[in-house]
């Protein structure tokens, strides 16, 4: 668009060509001028010069980039018309155009498809235009914006695998640009950018998808949206896991807390422990003991090595740093919605300091008699009996489950307050 006027492109065979229309009333559009061409393809105006590529009979002809002077919109002028490869769309900054090349039957070779970048010099130059040529395969759409170039790519033939999607190049050096980013999918389509982000449409296995990426750093295009895959989420959480241990030796109050509130986090809602995939709260919780070891050297989910339960034994990481912080471990033992895990190693941390168990509401009493844990259901049995001998009320689910969980003696307490 210039000024009030509209650029169309007409490939009708009859009226193709380039049509400025003036938008100066609206509701009222007037044709104010055109210039015949023979297949236009694509076009951008700066100013008052529009760039045009004409790309021949039907669009399979030998193509050209026509500059346009459009400064007199009934009279549009031809300036200069510069030979280059077949072209989809394109981009101008500066004094330079990006086009995105992609193939008819005047392609040589493959090597004429990708990113091509044309010297727009003045029209008084004598001498042939500057092409430089950077082949990425079946160019489709391009934008440009400072010092790169995000160009969608499709596959040249329907064998290919993932040959397609973006490519991130850096055009600092216009005639020496190189790819420094690249996001790969079956085919690549419509592309928008804006500030740190690329909007596009990708094709797999006939299926059109919208996508969005990071583009924050142009070298790492980062698909936002979708989960890391296996590798990135091992590779996190050897990481965390190191965190935590350089912490706990430079800062030991900042590990407990901090250990403390990734269990919460992570433990949230789930009432037991992924010992695939919870890597860094199996290690926290049982990386002092010998019960759970890491396989595939440290890169594999976590598995039994020895049977049993102890009710005394500690297994957490660095006991003598979570015996500092009591409060941490109460925090923990008193927090509905955790795994029985992590209600488990709080307990036996407050047991440890001779610290009362504070009781426990209804729902999480309910999950200590449904864990796994010996000992979380000892401690449950016990809140119901002395609950019981204190003459409140206690579910009737609660004192099966107790009566079950119990030892002898607490059986033999429970039945005589149910007998009274």
């Amino acid at each position: 668009m210039y000024g009030a006027l509209i650029a169309v492109l007409s490939t009708h065979p009859q009226r193709s060509g380039l049509q400025l229309v003036d938008a100066a009333v609206p509701g009222h559009l007037r044709l104010a001028g055109r210039l015949d061409l023979i297949y236009p393809t694509a076009i951008q105006i700066v100013g008052a010069t529009a760039y045009v590529v004409d790309s021949g009979r039907n669009g399979m002809g030998p193509a050209e980039l026509v500059i346009v002077d459009v400064s007199d919109p009934s009279h549009p002028r031809r300036i200069q018309a510069i030979p280059v490869p077949p072209t989809s769309e394109m981009a101008v900054q500066g004094r330079y155009a990006y086009l995105a090349c992609s193939k008819n039957r005047h392609t040589v070779s493959e090597d004429q498809m990708g990113l091509a970048v044309v010297d727009l010099r003045p029209p008084t130059f004598a001498g042939a235009c500057r092409i430089a040529l950077l082949p990425l395969g079946k160019a489709q759409n391009i934008r440009v914006r400072g010092e790169y170039a995000y160009v969608t790519v499709g596959r040249v033939h329907y064998s290919e695998k993932s040959t397609g999607g973006l490519r991130v190049v850096d055009i600092a050096d216009p005639f020496h640009p190189q790819v420094v980013g690249s996001f790969l999918a079956d085919e690549a389509g419509s592309l928008q950018v804006g500030g740190d982000l690329v909007c596009l449409t990708v094709t797999s296995q006939w299926t059109s998808r919208f996508r969005t990426l990071d583009i924050s750093d142009p070298a790492r295009p980062l698909l936002l949206g979708a989960a890391p895959n296996r590798e990135t989420l091992g590779y996190m959480k050897r990481r965390g896991r190191r965190l935590l241990h350089s912490m706990a030796l430079r800062n030991p109050e900042g590990y407990v807390h901090a250990a403390a509130q990734m269990l919460i986090e992570a433990g949230k809602a789930h009432p037991e422990l992924d010992a695939r995939t919870q890597w860094i709260s199996m290690d926290v919780l049982y990386g002092g003991g010998t019960r759970y070891e890491q396989q595939a050297h440290g890169r594999g989910s976590y598995g039994q090595q020895r049977p049993g339960f102890s009710l005394r034994t500690r297994e957490e990481r660095y006991p003598e740093l979570w015996d500092r912080y009591p409060e941490i471990a109460q925090q923990l033992y008193t927090t509905p919605q955790l795994p029985w895990q992590t209600w488990e190693a709080a307990c036996k941390m407050l047991r440890s300091a001779r610290i009362p168990l504070p009781p426990v509401g209804d729902k999480m009493l309910a999950g200590f008699l449904a864990a796994a844990s010996p000992l979380l259901r000892a401690v449950a049995a016990q809140q119901v009996v002395a609950t019981l001998e204190a003459g409140r009320r206690v579910s009737a689910d609660a004192v099966a489950s107790a009566y079950l969980s119990g030892t002898r003696g607490q059986r033999r307490q429970i039945a005589r307050f149910l007998a009274a």
